[in-house]
């Protein structure tokens, strides 16, 4: 016959007591909890990090460096056209050779990238900044045309013209006019240094401001973008209307010429 084992319960109770004071002691706890905050951390820090790659290293930082690039192209070329200008004013004849055929800068148009502009797109909502990029880009192309080919080719003829090339007009007249006109171009132009400064902006609120791609799509919502895609409509808003409907133009033309 087996014997009855009595359990006293009073006895049991201080060490499960015991027991449950060590599993929910402050350094257990803290252990499990550590590594957990850790690791939170860790897939937070990595997410803000691969978030600020797509938007802002892979993104907005090549935008603006392209930007940049074709900006410094323009100064580059009409300082160019402003120093053949005064060379030509004062030598005529002996303005050297290599003034107006070497040093100008041909921009590369590969560096307006579709691409990245999309991207730009989904982070604002608005395709405002890739539409003022291809005013500036077509812009550029255009001066770089009168800087390198209607500038430097009738100094070309004026120097090294024949009698059948001769030019009609006078020294003074050609550098009148170029010089009339290099000045505007560059007037014309100052306004595109807003894009840069706008851009700018985007990314300093991706640098401040930590975003995961859970809540990214707030930030087209944010006041700071939606102002500064405003400034970028206002300030283009009659050639942004006008390449939009291109007949507009050709339309008021048409108009004024019937008057």
């Amino acid at each position: 016959m087996e014997p009855n084992i009595v359990v006293d319960n009073c006895f049991l109770l201080p060490i499960l007591k015991h027991i449950g004071s060590i599993i929910f002691s402050d350094t257990v706890f803290a252990a499990i909890l550590v590594p957990l905050i850790g690791l939170f951390v860790f897939r937070r820090q990595r997410e803000y990090e691969l978030v600020r790659k797509r938007y802002l290293d892979e993104g907005l930082d090549i935008i603006s460096d392209h930007v940049e690039y074709a900006q410094g192209v323009f100064r580059h070329n009409w300082a160019r056209s402003l120093s053949l200008i005064k060379n030509f004013r004062d030598a005529g004849k002996d303005t050297a050779k290599e003034l107006y055929s070497t040093d100008f800068i041909q921009l590369d148009p590969s560096r307006f990238e579709l691409s990245r502009n999309y991207i730009l797109k989904e982070l604002v909502g608005d395709n405002i900044y890739s539409k003022v990029q291809e005013l500036m880009f077509a812009y550029v192309t255009e001066a770089n045309s009168f800087f390198m080919y209607d500038l430097c080719q009738m100094v070309r003829m004026y120097v090294e013209g024949t009698s059948q090339l001769k030019i009609k007009s006078t020294r003074a007249a050609i550098v009148e006019e170029f010089t009339k006109h290099t000045i505007e171009k560059e007037k014309e132009f100052r306004r595109f240094y807003s894009l840069l400064g706008e851009l700018r902006t985007l990314s300093t609120i991706l640098v401040r401001e930590k975003f995961t791609f859970k809540d990214i799509n707030e930030f087209k919502k944010k006041r700071e973008v939606q102002l500064s895609i405003k400034r970028l409509r206002d300030k283009f808003e009659a050639e942004l209307n006008n390449k939009n409907n291109p007949n507009k133009a050709i339309n008021s033309d048409s108009k004024t010429s019937a008057e």
